[in-house]
Formats: C-alpha cells, structure tokens, sequence
C-alpha cells in the first residue's frame, strides 16, 4: 500500500503554516479597531514567531552542550553584564540628589561582588601576574582606564567619575584575568557563545514588553513604518535595540558560513529575529554598522566576487527602482533634512562641549562627568553623555586619555586583520570573523554613542580579548583547529 503520511521536512513546516494563517485572520479581523501601529507590529510578530519555534530545539540543544562547559569566567562575565542593566531612567537632578537609590545599589552590588572576587584571584591564584593580565592590548585599555580613575582628582563631580571609572576597570581586568587563564581557542568559543546567549536574552526581553505592554514598549508615528520599539525591563533605548538586532544579524551571518544540518537553521531563524529587531528599531546607525560589517566580513572571508555582486545589486536597485527612495525615507526616520544632517542633534551637543575642550584640552573635567555635568544638562534632563565616543572622552580625560584609548582600538583592529589564517574552515577563522564584525559596529557606532567607554562594554572587551589571545600566540604558532561539528 502507498504511503500517505506526510514526509518529515512538510511536516516541520505544517505547525508555523497553521500559525502564520491564524495571525493573519487575527489581524484582519481586528484591523479596523486598531491602530496602523499595532497592525505592522502584529504582522512582523509572524517570522518572530517562526523564528523562536525554529529556534528553540536546536538552541536548547546548543544551551546544554554550552552549559557543560561553562567555567568561574562565564559567571562573573554574566554578573558584569547584569550589573550594567537599567531599571529606570533618572535625570541629572535626582541623580545628584540621591546617587544610590534601588536600582543603583543593584549595579553597585554586583560590580562589587565581581571586584571582590576578582581581587582574590589576583591575589590568590599562581600564574596569574600583572604582565599576563594587563599585557599588550589589554594594558593599552587599562592606560585609558586608569587615567579615568586619576581623572577623579580634577572631576567636576569626584565621586561620579570615581565610580563610573571603577565599573570600567573592573571589566577591563575581567578579561584580563580570562585571556591570561585560556589556553584553546575551544575555550574561548564558549565566551562568544556565552556572550552571545545573554545578547539573545536581552533581546528576547525586549519582545516580552512588545507583546505584554504595547502600549510602552511601540512608539508610534515614527518614521516610515510608523512604529519604533523599546525595551522594558530592562530598559533599551530604540538605538541599544537596534544594537542588539545588529549583533544577531552579525554573528548568525558569520556562523551560516560554517554551519551545516540543524544548525544552519537556527542561526537562520536567529538572523531573521535579528533584522526584524533592527528593522523595528528605526535606528540608523546600527543599521550602517550592520551593512558595513556585512561587507567588511565577506571581504575578510575572501567572498570579493560576492561582495562585488551586491555592491552592483544594491546601486542597481537604487537608481532603477523605487527601493532607494523608500530606503532614504526609512533612513530620515521622518525627521527634517536639518536635524538629520545635525545628525539628531548632537552636532550641537559637540559644539557646546568645543568650548571646555579648548579651554583643557589636556585633562579634560573628569571621566563620565564632564559630558554629563557640563554639556548634557544644557540639552535635556535625562541626557547622560555626548553620544559620541570621542567628544566624550576629550571633555572627560582630554588628549591624556584619549591617546590609549586610540591606541587599543587601532591594535585590535591590526591584529584581527593580520591574524587571517590560510585555512577558511577553522575555529579561528570563525571567531576572528564573528570580532571583526563586532568591532566593525562598534567603531560606526563610537561615532553616534560611547561604545568603547560605557558600562558594559561586553562586546568591546570579548574583541579586544580574543585580538589579544590571537597576538599571544603570534610567538608560539599553533595549527588552526578545524571546526569540528559539535563546535559549530
């Protein structure tokens, strides 16, 4: 008798087909009672959905391979990240007046807890000497840390700035002590893995409020989809948002290269929850750092014909076809041409600061307090910095800080450049490429943000930290591992 069962590749897709039909009859049933807003949110939660029920088995899987390799490192990496969470916005005023409410003793406590321990180990543990911790690039981070702490004497607010320096410096000797106690690539892998599950997680809550509290969570009127999303608990501005979409998007591209069978369709799912996040986002400079490091990355992985077609495919459709109007509009974000081009207004936060960089060029007026204590409180009450790397760190450290900090960010980027292995299909290759894409964000977004300098810079410190381990090995070359599957 003939088989009439259905085969197993139609039946994976029966459950989200049923799905995305029940949504859609959903939809138009309550479309005329309900916003524009609410209507393209609930529409975009089809391939959020589809991607978590893709996800979830072959991600589980992965969680429980991961858990078993879990390590002292995973944890305090976790309760850093933890610690640099926001509960809430405050604005100047009330911090001032009350620096350490709820919220603030919960940072405090965890930062405090990592220190604690981490001071033991320094102190406790053999092999673990200062050359091994604060050498090559992490030393030239820790110059630029320390002289935020020295900032503490000049500071227009001590105690702020002492703090604040103290959070950084934790996270710089965090990855010191982890790169100094790697000893594989192996090892390392299961940092990015760990690093990129608490990504995922933090982004997994900022859909949680989209569909418990829509209300808050969907800005409406914004832009050319007429909506923009934000997290809750905790809190994430549109641009963290976007920055998280843009992280999911990078590193599940890197990994289809290498991936194979189940895998290929988690991180498939993964990068399609990824751009739905960045898309919704509405914020542009992720998305620049997100298609920059997607040329950058195929460049690196030695894909130039590949990138060469989508270069011509993308200025095709932007001269032929009504996309790069449409593209443009998304990009103005509904915004005039002039607070566009004054790149939402923090051209006029930089001048503003101009005028206490030329009066101290050298010194600046203390680590995370000049921008907010002088500058920010000029332009908004909740404004906590410049939103620019660099203006940021002048008017707080001057040209004394700025130097090293300079200095780690060029060296990572030479090493991870040069660290290019002849065989394509090796962990190495697969990690250096995921850093390369990372720090490709990063540095778009220094120019927008202060993502080298704040609190938690995790993704920061992990390129700085696998750059490092990559240069260590320089003297002692080792064979790539290939990717084994299990790796992937």
């Amino acid at each position: 008798m003939r088989d009439l069962s259905v085969p197993q590749r139609f039946s994976f897709w029966i459950p989200f087909v049923i799905f995305s039909m029940a949504v859609g009859v959903a939809l138009a049933v309550v479309a005329d009672d309900v916003g524009y807003a609410f209507l393209v949110a609930g529409v975009l939660i089809i391939p959020i959905g589809v991607g978590i029920l893709i996800s979830v088995p072959a991600g589980w899987s992965k969680v429980k391979r991961l858990s078993r390799r879990l390590g002292w490192w995973h944890v305090f990496w976790a309760l850093y990240f933890l610690g640099g969470l926001t509960f809430r916005v405050r604005d100047t005023e009330s911090t001032v007046e009350n620096p350490l409410d709820a919220a603030a003793f919960y940072r405090v406590a965890l930062v405090g807890i990592v220190g604690i321990i981490l001071l033991g180990a320094l102190t406790l543990r053999r092999g673990l000497g200062l050359n091994r911790v604060f050498g090559g690039l992490i030393g030239l981070l820790s110059l630029y840390a320390f002289v935020c702490i020295a900032s503490t004497l000049w500071s227009v607010y001590p105690s702020w700035t002492l703090y604040k320096s103290l959070e950084y410096v934790l996270g710089v000797v965090l990855i010191g002590v982890i790169v100094a106690s790697m000893r594989s690539e192996v090892q390392f892998k299961s940092l990015f893995d760990w690093t990129w599950l608490l990504v995922g997680l933090e982004t997994l809550s900022v859909w949680v409020g989209v569909i418990l509290r829509p209300e808050e969570a969907i800005s409406q009127g914004v832009g050319l989809l007429g909506i923009q999303i934000h997290g809750l608990f905790p809190r994430v501005a549109a641009n963290g948002v976007g920055d998280l979409g843009a992280l999911l998007g990078i590193v599940t591209m890197v990994r289809l290269f290498f991936a194979k069978g189940v895998s290929r369709r988690l991180y498939l799912a993964v990068f399609v929850i990824g751009m739905v996040t960045l898309a919704l986002s509405q914020s542009r400079s992720p998305l620049a750092g997100f298609l920059l490091a997607m040329l950058i990355i195929l460049f690196a992985a030695g894909k130039i014909g590949l990138v060469a077609f989508l270069g011509l495919l993308l200025l095709g459709a932007g001269l032929l076809s009504p996309l790069g109007a449409y593209f443009w509009q998304f990009f103005l974000r509904g915004q005039s041409q002039e607070l566009f081009f004054s790149l939402s207004g923090r051209v006029y936060y930089w001048e503003a600061a101009l005028q206490f960089i030329l009066e101290n060029p050298l010194l600046g007026y203390g680590a995370y307090a000049g921008g907010r204590f002088l500058v920010a409180t000029e332009f908004g009450s909740t404004l906590s910095s410049l939103h620019g790397t660099w203006p940021e760190v002048l008017i707080g450290t001057g040209v004394l800080g700025l130097i090293p900090l300079i200095a780690a960010v060029v060296s990572t980027w030479f090493v991870l450049v040069r660290a290019r292995t002849s065989q394509s299909r090796t962990l190495r290759e697969q990690l250096r490429l995921e850093a390369v894409g990372v720090m490709t964000l990063l540095s778009v977004r220094s120019i927008f943000s202060v993502s080298f300098i704040w609190h938690p810079a995790l993704t920061w410190l992990l390129a700085l930290g696998y750059a490092e381990f990559l240069r260590r090995h320089y003297a002692h070359p080792s064979h790539p591992q290939p990717l084994h599957p299990a790796r992937r």
